[in-house]
């Protein structure tokens, strides 16, 4: 259900004033549930989402599985140290990883010819950090309430 409002959320039209700074969602919600229940969200949910948002963004197909498979493989890894990390040490550990995730996304976009790079690209990253720390304790209510384990 988190997944589903991520992709209905990032696929609203906002001004374009302030579009550069969307947050990227579904990689967020990726990475909490990653850390949350690495034993029921991993891999290959992250290849699903990244198939699916593929086809909704009209990207290269597997362009976002990749970036996806890759962050939830060194979320899985390094979930039990994050899940003890204050929530301002969690943002600075995701800006590396959205950092790392849209350095994977920019390769592939230069490999497959569709390189248009401007700085307003790295934007989003800085919207989701500040977003972190509210959807980390959203999400985590919402596990709790509906006793999701």
């Amino acid at each position: 259900m988190t997944f589903a409002l991520g992709f209905v959320l990032s696929a609203i039209p906002i001004p374009e004033a302030v579009s550069n700074w969307r947050p990227s969602l579904v990689p967020l919600i990726l990475i909490y549930w990653c850390m949350a229940l690495p034993n029921r969200v991993g891999i290959k949910s992250a290849w699903i989402l990244g198939m699916l948002f593929d086809v909704q963004k009209s990207f290269v197909l597997g362009q976002h599985a990749i970036g996806f498979i890759f962050l939830a493989y060194i979320i899985i890894r390094n979930h039990k140290r994050m899940r003890v990390y204050p929530l301002p040490q969690q943002a600075v550990i995701v800006l590396i990883y959205l950092l790392i995730y849209k350095s994977i996304m920019l390769s592939i976009m230069f490999l497959s010819g569709s390189f248009h790079f401007t700085w307003s690209y790295w934007l989003p990253i800085a919207s989701s950090v500040i977003l972190w720390p509210f959807l980390f304790l959203g999400m985590r209510l919402f596990r709790r309430r509906y006793d999701i384990s």
